[in-house]
């Protein structure tokens, strides 16, 4: 009964891609994958990994064909830019299908009850910043504010946060 409900499932959650589920692997690609390309030392500060631990992760995810790693320089200073190639992309929205599916029912029926009212949300302020009405107390820069609260970041000034102002 069970192999016949779960089978399929159950297979796909035993074939997890082991190169993203490592967490300073999923902690990279998420970050990658919310900024397309990010340099060395930021993500060594954001995912707080050492040097050599990032390097080893980032080895892995380059010969999984993750990443792309891309040596530069900056004045005479190395400077490394981390991107996030299209078949890693693909593979971090597979590896998060399967584990919503693992998740138990009651937490998938939340996220997506969340992910609708987030949705929601997210419709009623632009049409409000369409009509002008959130421009009147500043309340336009909500937009800009989850990308930074996400990290635990500290804020910028809201000058350099809203092209509007």
């Amino acid at each position: 009964m069970y192999q016949k409900h779960y089978g399929n499932e159950l297979k796909e959650i035993g074939e997890l891609d082991q190169a993203i589920h490592t967490p300073a692997r999923l902690m990279t690609i998420m970050l990658l994958n919310e900024s397309g390309t990010m340099d060395f030392i930021r993500l060594m500060g954001l995912t707080n990994l050492t040097w050599g631990n990032l390097s080893t992760h980032l080895s892995k995810l380059d010969e999984a064909g993750y990443v792309m790693i891309t040596k530069t320089f900056k004045g005479k200073r190395p400077h490394t830019l981390i991107s996030l190639t299209e078949a890693g992309r693909q593979a971090y929205l597979q590896w998060g299908s399967t584990i919503i599916k693992a998740l138990p029912q009651s937490i998938r029926q939340s996220h997506l009850r969340e992910q609708a009212d987030s949705e929601q949300d997210l419709q009623k302020m632009s049409a409000n910043l369409q009509d002008g009405e959130l421009l009147k107390d500043g309340t336009k820069d909500l937009f800009f504010l989850p990308r930074y609260h996400r990290w635990e970041m500290e804020l910028p000034p809201i000058r350099e946060m809203n092209p509007l102002s």
